[in-house]
């Protein structure tokens, strides 16, 4: 055994290997494909309910919407909210200032999705959002379209 100097607690103490001691924090991870900061993600609630859904009388287009919202992970324990408009025949996704909590732990909640970046800007950012019910998909395409 090895005896080493604990200068934490000014008390020796000795342990078979350094690097076996076990710790009280969490051991690191590297973060899984789709639940790293910027990925996009949908709630599987959100798409089982949007498959119900029916336009509700007195409701904005994007509140009696079937297309599910769209969620970018901001940071370690946020997403930001995206809300679908259609242009050109398209359905589009635009950034809003509305945040909910983001925990690893509640990860499978959500489906990794693609998007491919349309405007990004300091004001707002628009994506169209490339999704397959069938699949889940697991990395963010950033590709900016010219």
């Amino acid at each position: 055994m090895k005896k080493i100097k604990d200068y934490s607690d000014e008390d020796d103490y000795e342990v078979d290997d350094p690097e076996e001691v076990e710790r009280d924090e969490e051991e690191w991870t590297p973060p899984e494909a789709g639940t790293e900061s910027g990925s996009f993600v949908l709630a599987k609630a959100d798409l089982v309910s949007s498959k119900n859904k029916t336009p509700s009388k007195g409701k904005s287009d994007v509140e009696a919407s079937s297309y599910p919202t769209l969620w970018r992970i901001d940071g370690k324990a946020l997403l930001q909210k995206f809300l679908p408009f259609e242009k050109d025949g398209k359905v589009l996704y635009k950034s809003t200032t509305t945040y909910s909590g983001w925990q690893l732990s509640n990860k499978d909640n959500y489906l990794a999705v693609q998007v491919t970046f349309k405007v990004q800007s300091r004001q707002e950012t628009i994506v169209e959002l490339h999704f397959d019910p069938t699949q889940q998909q697991e990395v963010v395409k950033e590709e900016k379209e010219d």
